[in-house]
C-alpha cells in the first residue's frame, strides 16, 4: 500500500486491531484514522512515514498501542 485513499477506512467504526505493518505508507492525513473510534492497537511499523498530520489521532481516544518502528 502506498497510501490511503480518502474516505478507504470510513465505514470501519468498530474496528479495534489495523495492521498496516511492511507497505510503502509515506504519510497519515488527518482523514484517514478519523472514523475508526474503536481502534486500540495500530501497527505501522516498516513503512516509509516521514509525516503524520497533527490531529491524525484526535478521535482515535480508545488507541493503546501505537507502533512506529522502522519508518524514515
Amino acid at each position: 500500500i502506498f497510501q490511503l485513499e480518502k474516505g478507504l477506512l470510513d465505514s470501519s467504526t468498530q474496528l479495534e486491531n489495523l495492521n498496516l505493518a511492511k507497505n510503502v505508507l509515506k504519510f497519515l492525513k488527518s482523514y484517514n484514522l478519523k472514523n475508526l473510534i474503536c481502534l486500540k492497537s495500530l501497527n505501522l511499523s516498516l513503512n516509509q512515514i516521514t509525516k503524520i498530520d497533527e490531529d491524525t489521532f484526535s478521535n482515535n481516544f480508545n488507541l493503546e498501542n501505537l507502533q512506529l518502528q522502522f519508518n524514515k
